[in-house]
């Protein structure tokens, strides 16, 4: 119980994730918001092909967008873009 409170005390959550706050403003991480906020679990994030803008959680499978970029798998092209 006490870890789960030092554990709390240093989490920051940023870019879809939370890490953990380290000495010297260093931080760690990606951990998942998900398995943290239901099951107190810190699962680090693996990166993905996709440029390390997506990290996937190993535990729930949740896949999450962990730097900011203009890269969205969702995003719609222009018209003039499938010319």
């Amino acid at each position: 119980m006490k870890e789960r409170l030092k554990i709390k005390e240093k989490l920051i959550p940023e870019n879809n994730a939370y890490w953990l706050k380290g000495e010297n403003d260093s931080k760690d991480g990606p951990f998942c918001t998900r398995c943290w906020d239901k099951d107190n679990k810190l699962i680090r994030l693996y990166s993905s092909p996709q440029r390390d803008l997506f990290g996937r959680c190993p535990e729930c499978d949740n896949i999450f967008q962990i730097k900011p970029g203009s890269y969205s798998p969702y995003k719609p092209k222009k018209f003039n873009e499938y010319l």
